[in-house]
């Protein structure tokens, strides 16, 4: 049984998505589903209520703003922890609102053992998701 974080991938790209997802089951021994846009993200958040969403925030049939509103909006989800990566500079009103519903953005390039290790300290560290401690 594996007792690993539970970690829902949103990655367009395949080879990034094929690379993050190797890196986190080797690297933190965790369970990871994988989706290739958002809807598709949604629905497994939904059946698997996993620990942690690492999302990009390119995702082709959502921007990435909507696909974390539509995760607010389910309050099953209210555990998850959202991290959003991106490899475009964002201005600082993007990134605001962004922050409204990410626990984390993170900027990339960033290499898969690195996520991993981050991923292992937020996981392994309690409390609730960020953006829910405002509301």
């Amino acid at each position: 049984m594996n007792t690993g974080p539970r970690i829902l991938l949103v990655e367009l790209d395949p080879l990034v998505r094929e690379t993050l997802a190797s890196a986190l089951t080797t690297g933190c021994a965790a369970q990871v589903w994988v989706a290739r846009e958002a809807a598709e993200g949604v629905e497994l958040a939904l059946q698997h209520q996993p620990d942690l969403i690492l999302m990009d925030l390119g995702v082709p049939d959502l921007d990435g703003l909507a696909l974390c509103q539509a995760i607010a909006e389910h309050s099953e989800l209210m555990h998850t922890k959202l991290w959003i990566m991106t490899g475009v500079t964002l201005d600082h009103r993007t990134r605001s609102a962004l922050r409204c519903y990410a626990d984390r953005l993170i900027q990339m390039p960033l290499s898969a053992a690195a996520l991993s290790r981050e991923i292992l300290n937020e996981v392994e560290s309690c409390g609730p998701p960020l953006r829910w401690l405002s509301q």
